[in-house]
């Protein structure tokens, strides 16, 4: 008698999606697999067992055998906690499209496929949609008039509102000529006080070698020297993170793992790009230090010194 097949799914937000469930009714064709859903308490265990207990019961409407618990906040460790090599013969995670999703912003996929060596599904769904509820309220009417038909309008919940891309139109260019060319992509991040054209030549070196380079700039980043200088005010009020945001946004949406290449405060957005899991290789040249890291040499506070004038 053979042995029957069991996968460990991964979800939480699209645990009900339709994309999750199409992609199980897929997987269960033939075989009939069982299936264990994880769901991580990334918002509490509370809001991780209502969203199970939902989940659980739209799947087996769906004619899915599936059984379920709630894992570890982090979901590194929720997936870990639950895969058993001897049980599982696959891992699928359900996320969030890339400019929404955390677990892909850390390359949650690719790293769960390294820590178990299992086969790793990442299917993508959709944002569920916010239910909308409408109120009764009383009004000021004639009599017997107790429904106001503006109230559900006025009652549904405000919804939030959507992220804005911070990729520029020449960068969104430089993702499809890299899609589309199939040679392995190198992205390079360049620094402060410099501008994306500082990796020109290097382009041109790993142009020539056979790989298709992209230079994208922080959000914001003039095109010229001369309009950096005439406006130097559109480097200010950016955080690290929000800049490490931006180039994990550009790199999400190629459609291979590129090498990363960084200079100085360029070289420390490499390495947290890496830690995302979002690189094939890094390369942090004379990085900028992290957090933690007190003593400085001798030339960075000489480097620094004309900035408070």
């Amino acid at each position: 008698m053979s042995l029957k097949h069991s996968v460990l799914v991964v979800a939480n937000a699209t645990a009900t999606s339709e994309e999750l469930v199409a992609t199980l009714k897929t997987r269960a064709t033939g075989e009939q697999p069982s299936f264990t859903l994880v769901v991580p308490a990334t918002r509490g265990r509370a809001a991780a067992r209502a969203r199970l207990a939902e989940a659980l019961e739209h799947l087996r409407e769906h004619g899915i055998e599936v059984d379920g618990n709630v894992g570890d906040p982090d979901p590194i460790v929720a997936i870990i906690d639950a895969w058993d090599p001897r049980r599982h013969d696959e891992i699928i995670i359900s996320t969030l499209p890339a400019n929404l999703s955390k677990w892909l912003q850390a390359g949650l996929p690719h790293r769960i496929e390294k820590l178990t060596g299992a086969t790793v599904r990442h299917v993508v769904s959709r944002p569920p949609r916010p239910s909308v509820t409408a109120t009764v309220r009383p009004r000021r009417g004639p009599p017997g008039v107790t429904f106001d038909p503006m109230s559900v309008l006025t009652a549904a919940p405000s919804r939030a509102p959507t992220k804005a891309t911070t990729i520029a139109e020449h960068e969104a260019q430089q993702v499809e000529q890299a899609n589309a060319s199939g040679r392995p992509p190198v992205v390079f991040i360049h620094g402060l006080w410099l501008l994306p054209s500082s990796w020109d030549r290097w382009a041109s070196v790993f142009t020539e070698a056979g790989y298709i380079a992209l230079t994208p700039g922080w959000p914001d980043d003039p095109e010229t020297v001369e309009e950096a200088t005439a406006k130097p005010d559109v480097f200010a009020h950016k955080t690290i993170g929000q800049v490490g945001d931006h180039f994990a946004e550009i790199i999400a949406k190629l459609e291979r793992r590129p090498a990363v290449i960084g200079h100085s405060i360029g070289g420390l957005l490499a390495q947290i790009i890496a830690g995302r899991g979002l690189a094939a290789v890094s390369v942090a040249i004379d990085p900028a230090p992290f957090r933690g890291v007190l003593p400085l040499p001798i030339s960075a506070l000489k480097s620094a010194r004309p900035v408070p004038r």
